[in-house]
């Protein structure tokens, strides 16, 4: 059976950025309007379908402006953790908080403050990377969207793909502009189901990049990751593990 071991690692170079540090004017950031420090609590949550345990209870609470990095092996239940927090599933048994209610993606407050790629984004196989991009920022009534668009796409080196269609690009073209999608956007939670996948050393690098600039302007993030460099540029990390 599941059983989630929770263990906390030294926090990088001595303690958790301030989150109140400048943000980039190339960030997308929303603050929400947290009670306290400590933004998602998870108390014994846990999923179960058809008799199969999917999570088994997990207890874990996310600090803001933590860099939370969910570890396991295939089938400890990373995805299903993901899953609540991003208000996708619902627990059978416990429960979950984002600032003192539970998550629900058919309230504002809550689509507001989190994003989350947790599989690849539904596309229109009409639109170009470009205005994919600026549909969302669009959307969330950006200034300028078509600039936050173009910044979103240099920031992952896509920018030369702009105007082509999402069914033009290789498997980790693919990958970095689903990253795009869930950084345009403004948000003070991210949620990312191994994003890594698909990536190489060097577009890895960039992905560390993009988190470390979001943590330091006080965004909270959450991801399951089994990559040993994104793992080890989170300031936390929590083990999932799969006992037989």
């Amino acid at each position: 059976m599941l059983n989630p071991h929770a263990t906390t690692l030294a926090e990088r170079n001595g303690g958790l950025n301030a989150c109140g540090a400048e943000s980039s004017p190339h960030l997308a950031i929303f603050r929400g309007p947290w009670e306290g420090d400590r933004v998602i609590l998870i108390d014994e949550a846990t999923v179960v379908v058809d008799e199969a345990t999917l999570l088994p209870p997990v207890t874990l609470h996310v600090d803001q402006g933590t860099w939370l990095a969910v570890r396991g092996a295939n089938g400890a239940g990373k995805s299903t953790l993901l899953a609540l927090i991003a208000a996708v599933r619902t627990p059978t048994g416990g429960t979950i908080t984002i600032d003192g209610r539970a998550p629900d993606a058919r309230k504002k407050w809550f689509r507001e403050q989190v994003s989350a790629l947790l599989s690849p984004p539904v596309v229109a196989p009409d639109l170009t990377l470009h205005e994919h991009l600026t549909l969302i920022a669009t959307s969330w009534r950006d200034a300028d969207p078509r600039e936050r668009a173009r910044v979103e796409l240099e920031r992952w080196h896509i920018a030369e793909l702009g105007q082509r269609f999402v069914h033009e690009l290789s498997s980790g073209q693919r990958q970095l502009f689903a990253l795009a999608t869930a950084f345009v956007r403004p948000s003070s939670v991210l949620v990312l189901d191994e994003p890594e996948q698909r990536l190489d050393a060097a577009r890895r690098a960039l992905l560390v990049a993009a988190l470390r600039e979001r943590q330091d302007s006080g965004t909270t993030i959450v991801m399951a990751t089994h990559a040993d460099d994104v793992a080890g540029a989170a300031n936390t990390v929590t083990w999932l593990d799969q006992i037989d």
